[in-house]
């Protein structure tokens, strides 16, 4: 691990430096405490569940979700040294049986954060911009060659504007264009496959909005096109945010 990043986060130089995807900041807006969110498909009783809470740095503690029968399905915890560096996440996925523990390494002059599986040895490099905003995904698995995995294209502002993600063979899987709503909310996501017949889009109503700018309840609109054929979804969201105190 100590030769893919060799710059070992020190005081000063915390993860916080990087907009990584565990940072509330990626998410919402304000000091918030805790989400949790209640979502079902198509207006069905079947109601699934997800909760995550952050610290006042704005470094996600934990995340769990629950399927529509109220059983817990994932549980994920981050732990973060005294520089308040994520130098370590475990995960459990109840439903496919299995745990993971990563150590995490950040190289600040490079940008670069890695993530190293303890049970496979598998490595993941997330590289950032000089803005903090993530750019590319690299994975290497034990012993052998190093593959892509994920890109972005953002705009001057660093919005999100293309993603592109990569299989297991380094090829293209698929890309995800977005649009953004006057307030910084996303709009809708349009996804075009590369190897298969197929065109996904994504559509976000926002029913409430909160005082801090983040929504409270949301109708997500998604329509798949595979082989000629048309299916359409709706999944309506909501949202309880408890923000700390400023």
């Amino acid at each position: 691990m100590a030769a893919l990043l060799p710059a070992i986060c020190s005081a000063g130089e915390t993860h916080l430096d990087i907009a990584v995807p565990s940072r509330v900041a990626s998410d919402y807006f304000g000091p918030v405490k805790s989400v949790e969110e209640e979502y079902a498909y198509d207006m069905s009783d079947r109601k699934y569940k997800e909760f995550r809470e952050y610290d006042r740095a704005g470094n996600l503690k934990y995340r769990k979700k629950w399927n529509s029968k109220g059983e817990q399905t994932y549980f994920a915890t981050n732990m973060f040294n005294e520089a308040g560096c994520l130098v370590r996440q475990r995960t459990e996925d109840v439903r496919h049986g299995s745990t993971n523990d990563y150590e995490i390494v950040l190289n600040a002059p490079t940008r670069q954060i890695a993530y190293q599986c303890k049970l496979s040895g598998e490595v993941e490099i997330l590289t950032y911009n000089s803005e903090g905003y993530q750019l590319t995904s690299t994975i290497k698995n034990k012993g052998e060659r190093t593959l892509p995995l994920s890109k972005f294209q953002r705009a001057p502002d660093n919005t999100k504007q293309l993603y592109t993600r990569y299989d297991e063979r380094g090829r293209i899987k698929y890309t995800m264009a977005y649009a953004w709503t006057d307030n910084g909310l996303m709009s809708g996501t349009r996804i075009a496959y590369a190897q298969k017949d197929r065109k996904d889009s994504n559509d976000y109503e926002y029913l409430r909005i909160d005082d801090q700018g983040n929504w409270t309840q949301c109708l997500l609109k998604l329509k798949t096109v595979e082989d000629g054929e048309t299916k359409d979804f709706e999944k309506f969201t909501t949202r309880k945010i408890e923000y700390h105190d400023e």
